[in-house]
């Protein structure tokens, strides 16, 4: 028995619902720059959002190279300040604390506290900034080859280590 059929949708069986869709959508953009039309596809365009994406992850990628080169003297000047900044705190407290409200003295203890929980992120940080980094950052001459020369987890360490609440030390950078 030989049965041969053409065309399309056709099923074979008894009771089967078969629905056929056979539209065809077309979306063109059509610009006319004061001569002919000029077909572009809206798919095909990167947009503004796409550029300034694409910028901003550039520019990411070299602040990540240039901190990486300059971490510990940048993590130096960072404690450096914040303990300064704690001392001129207890310096000022102790100097005026006969001479203000209570509420100041209020206002003084969140801002110490304040002092305090910085000056601790950035000692976790500084602790926690693997020197390979450092020592990747030097070696090439261009942020895309040190950008190039890490791993994933190296290039989330490289630009979000200070979010991170735990040291990270068994990474391979």
């Amino acid at each position: 028995m030989h049965i041969n059929i053409e065309g399309d949708g056709n099923v074979i069986g008894h009771g089967n619902r078969v629905i056929v869709d056979k539209r065809v959508v077309i979306k063109n953009k059509f610009v006319n720059n004061g001569g002919g039309n000029e077909k572009r596809d809206p798919n095909n365009e990167v947009g503004f959002a796409g550029v300034v994406a694409i910028a901003v992850s550039i520019a990411l990628a070299i602040a990540a190279w240039k901190f990486a080169q300059h971490a510990p003297f940048i993590y130096a000047l960072l404690k450096g300040a914040g303990l300064s900044a704690g001392f001129l705190l207890i310096a000022a407290t102790y100097a005026l604390h006969d001479k203000q409200p209570a509420r100041w003295l209020t206002d003084q203890t969140i801002g110490g506290a304040a002092v305090v929980l910085a000056v601790g992120g950035i000692w976790i940080s500084a602790n926690s900034y693997p020197a390979q980094l450092t020592e990747l950052a030097l070696q090439t001459r261009q942020w895309k080859d040190f950008w190039c020369g890490l791993t994933t987890q190296g290039t989330e360490l490289a630009t979000l280590h200070m979010l991170r609440e735990t040291p990270i030390k068994s990474f391979n950078y």
